[in-house]
């Protein structure tokens, strides 16, 4: 997939979905404006009550719409965070491979996006018992 934003990933989806903003909005009980907002990248700190229930409408990942992952998937409605299910542990050479492009990618983003890896990072851990 091309480099795409959070905004234009949402604005993709609801296009693919057939919906409108006024009907995105109504489902996930805001207004046209917001939806317009986030699709144009203007918010992009949508609240998580917010975001999962977008996920949801969407039929996609948190992950996803955050850019965090480029699986649309179709995550559980119960856990809109799901990313695909790894077959085998990662090796001590992926794992340095990952390790290297976090370190090269974090200097990039905002403090704002680094909590939102943070944070995702942490979920992810904590579905691992």
């Amino acid at each position: 997939m091309a480099f795409s934003t959070q905004g234009q990933r949402i604005y993709d989806l609801r296009l693919k979905k057939r919906y409108t903003q006024e009907y995105l909005a109504e489902q996930l009980g805001t207004t046209k404006q917001a939806i317009y907002k986030y699709e144009k990248d203007i918010v992009q700190n949508i609240p998580d009550g917010k975001l999962l229930r977008l996920a949801q409408i969407l039929g996609c990942s948190v992950a996803y719409i955050k850019c965090l992952s480029d699986e649309i998937g179709s995550a559980p409605m119960d856990n809109p965070f799901a990313a695909p299910a790894r077959p085998t542990a990662p090796t001590s050479d992926e794992l340095f491979a990952t390790s290297r492009s976090l370190m090269d990618i974090l200097p990039r983003l905002t403090d704002e996006e680094c909590r939102s890896v943070l944070s995702y990072a942490h979920f992810l851990l904590s579905q691992h018992g």
